[in-house]
C-alpha cells in the first residue's frame, strides 16, 4: 500500500486518467459517461469499492477504441 502521497487531493482521480491513457494507447477506452464515472470515483474515495469490484466495473466498461 502507498503510504506517501504526492498530492494532497485527487489521487483517485489522477489514477483513474492515468489508467484511461493507458488503456487508450493499447487501443481500449472506457466507456463511462460523466455522472457514471464521477459516482464510480466517489464512492472508491468512500471505501464503499473493492478492489475486485472495481476491476469488474473497468472490465464491463472496456471497449475496443475503433480507428478513425
Amino acid at each position: 500500500m502507498v503510504e506517501a502521497h504526492p498530492f494532497l487531493n485527487g489521487n483517485k482521480r489522477t489514477a483513474f486518467g492515468l489508467m484511461e491513457v493507458f488503456l487508450e494507447s493499447s487501443g481500449y477506452k472506457v466507456s463511462l459517461d460523466a455522472t457514471e464515472g464521477f459516482e464510480f470515483l466517489i464512492r472508491i474515495a468512500a471505501g464503499k469499492v473493492s478492489e475486485s469490484e472495481a476491476e469488474g466495473c473497468i472490465v464491463r466498461h472496456l471497449t475496443e477504441r475503433r480507428e478513425e
